[in-house]
């Protein structure tokens, strides 16, 4: 479920409208290449705790898009047993990933906003790669809030850990990592080496 009067959600479609055409997958997702990509995705890995062969592991991929970092994952950890659900706000990048993965079992595409989903199962990890640096704020006031509440949503579902990436430009990393610290103080962890202008950040709720 989608609830289309938030402004934030109005943004983001309207943003991402304009590349529903482009060729190129990672290019429909606002991705500049392949490779940038990429480099998030390895961010997340080399945090993560990997399970060993045949360990059950859940994963909330939280604007999903057409489910990228599900078909990284799989290649990385082959040999565990994934459950993954992705959520998007856009109808169109929920049909791409149940076109691309969802005869795959135990893989679920749902259209949803994370302030509205109601999960029917823990997740290890509830992660967010680049989903909010488009739309998220008001591009004429600095206004974090619906960027923060998805966040805290994202820690509070989390049974291990939160994960999520950013733009400096957009969040710069003093705020956010400030925010996080009052608002849950739990153990945190953040990679800054992967990308100039990008940051990921660990919330640890407890370690695998």
């Amino acid at each position: 479920m989608v609830t289309t009067d938030r402004p934030e959600i109005a943004r983001v479609k309207e943003i991402y409208q304009e590349w529903n055409n482009v060729p190129k997958a990672w290019a429909r997702q606002g991705w500049t290449s392949e490779e940038v990509q990429r480099k998030r995705f390895v961010a997340f890995w080399r945090l993560m705790t990997s399970p060993g062969p045949g360990s059950l592991i859940t994963i909330l991929d939280v604007g999903c898009g057409d489910g990228a970092f599900f078909n990284y994952f799989g290649d990385v950890w082959q040999n565990s047993n994934f459950r993954y659900t992705g959520l998007d706000v856009r109808p169109e990048a929920i049909q791409a990933g149940k076109e691309a993965f969802g005869r795959i079992q135990n893989v679920k595409f749902i259209e949803a906003d994370i302030l509205d989903y109601t999960p029917d199962r823990d997740y290890h990890f509830v992660i967010a790669s680049g989903t909010f640096n488009r739309g998220y704020i008001d591009n004429n006031r600095w206004e974090p809030g619906p960027f923060y509440q998805r966040i805290d949503r994202m820690v509070e579902l989390a049974a291990n850990a939160c994960i999520f990436n950013i733009l400096h430009s957009v969040f710069p990393m003093p705020e956010v990592y400030k925010h996080l610290r009052v608002k849950h103080r739990l153990p945190m962890r953040v990679d800054l080496s992967y990308l100039d202008d990008d940051y990921t950040v660990y919330v640890a709720k407890k370690f695998m």
